[in-house]
């Protein structure tokens, strides 16, 4: 009983923690693309002390009320669409031992999520603007931000890596150790 109720515990703030970021969209809106990112990064911390079944627990609960409290509709869909699911794939795409194979599953995944999440914010929630800020650079629009896209999420791969990385070695040795 004591487990599952630490695992309820974990798994309930891990969803608020993100919840709260994905309603500061609404406090600081131009960080609409950092805001869900940071709401994916709870997702470590359940990964790591329960499974991935309890991350994909907080990631549905968290998408489904994001559509619901966070102000930015656009940043529940990035949160959905890639950032809230991504750190749970990134540890079985990391088990790959090919590295060529592994960067092109991870790069194939964020560009299907990226034009997933393009085509909803557009043609589903109707967010035309974005569309009209693209042909402000002209025929080019498109393709600058898709390749800046791509640079941005081979910087986010390797930061998720290292935030992992710091929860393992640094954070969970020194702080909770007390409560294992």
């Amino acid at each position: 009983m004591k487990k599952r109720s630490y695992q309820v515990a974990l798994g309930g703030m891990s969803a608020a923690l993100s919840l709260l970021f994905m309603f500061m969209t609404g406090v600081l809106p131009f960080m609409d693309y950092a805001l869900p990112a940071l709401a994916g990064l709870m997702l470590v911390v359940v990964m790591v002390e329960l499974n991935a079944k309890w991350a994909v627990l907080v990631y549905i609960a968290v998408s489904l009320l994001a559509f619901f409290l966070a102000p930015l509709k656009e940043s529940a869909v990035l949160y959905a669409a890639f950032f809230g699911y991504y750190a749970i794939v990134k540890s079985y795409l990391e088990r790959i031992p090919n590295r060529i194979v592994e960067w092109v599953l991870k790069f194939l995944l964020f560009n299907a999520a990226v034009a997933a999440a393009f085509v909803l914010i557009i043609y589903v929630l109707g967010m035309t603007e974005m569309l009209e800020g693209l042909n402000e650079w002209g025929q080019w629009g498109l393709a600058g931000f898709w390749a800046a896209a791509n640079v941005v999420f081979l910087i986010y791969d390797i930061a998720l890596t290292r935030v992992i990385g710091a929860y393992l070695n640094w954070f969970r040795p020194k702080y909770l150790k007390k409560f294992s």
